[in-house]
């Protein structure tokens, strides 16, 4: 076996190794998010019982905390998920090289390079603002619609 196969082998391994990481990640995140749901209910639960069951302002400051605390947890899962794919095609376009006169010209990446070339802080507002961040803003807006509500009396 020649050094190039070796160095193929080794960069497929390492390929691998990220995709496991990335699963994980993913499958973190979406216990997060059930975790996240589970938490509210449970902490507004308690929270009504301990305010005698009338509408508090705590119970909208609660909900702020907990949704921006998961938030905040589930999208640094989702940035390093893109950081490790990021890794992952560096590790393709190697094995790639290997194989210089098979390369598809349509060959995927497992992520848009401009995802992964944009600066720092665009790529930290993609990871807090995506898809699979909704549920965390919904909830900060369904909670502001909620306590204006409140604070104007109608609820």
């Amino acid at each position: 076996m020649n050094s190039s196969n070796i160095e193929k082998e080794i960069q497929i391994k390492i390929i691998d190794q990220l995709h496991n990481a990335v699963s994980q990640l993913s499958s973190f995140c979406f216990e997060i998010k059930k975790f996240f749901i589970t938490t509210l209910f449970v902490v507004l639960t308690f929270t009504t019982i301990f305010t005698q069951k009338n509408l508090d302002p705590s119970l909208f400051l609660i909900t702020y905390i907990i949704t921006l605390c998961f938030w905040f947890l589930d999208s640094t899962a989702y940035y390093y998920q893109v950081k490790l794919r990021v890794k992952m095609d560096e590790r393709f376009n190697k094995v790639r090289e290997f194989e210089a006169g098979k390369i598809n010209e349509n060959e995927q990446d497992t992520i848009e390079n401009s995802r992964a070339t944009h600066p720092l802080c665009k790529r930290l507002i993609s990871a807090m603002i995506n898809h699979s961040m909704w549920i965390y803003g919904i909830l900060v807006i369904l909670n502001t619609i909620a306590l204006s509500l409140f604070k104007a009396g109608l609820i």
